[in-house]
């Protein structure tokens, strides 16, 4: 799918497999904006590309500062995915070789 014409973010879908299931982490936007809000506002940790800037750049960038962990070494380039409201986003598959900090099931 091409990217669209409106903001443009990177993240890394970070997943492990537990037996025979995939856990993905996803996060939370924090903010007093997001304070109350929950259904719908889960999603891999993400962020706007800044100008210039590569969409591997960016995902390593927001993942390190989302989660306080440095970006897995390996990524995999999926290419972008245009969300219904017309943002664009190039998530990036990891499989979790360990278990990264605050990682939680809840």
């Amino acid at each position: 799918m091409a990217p669209s014409p409106g903001p443009i973010s990177a993240g890394i879908l970070l997943y492990r497999l537990i037996g025979d299931e995939v856990e993905v982490m996803i996060a939370h936007p924090g903010g007093p904006f997001w304070a109350n809000k929950h259904e719908g506002a889960w999603s891999i940790p993400k962020g706007l590309i800044e100008p210039g800037e590569e969409p591997e750049a960016a995902a390593r960038r927001e993942f390190a500062e989302e989660t306080g962990a440095a970006a897995p070494e390996v990524l995999i380039d999926l290419g972008a995915v245009v969300q219904r409201a017309g943002k664009t986003v190039w998530p990036t598959p990891v499989r979790a070789t360990s278990t990264p900090p605050r990682w939680s099931r809840t």
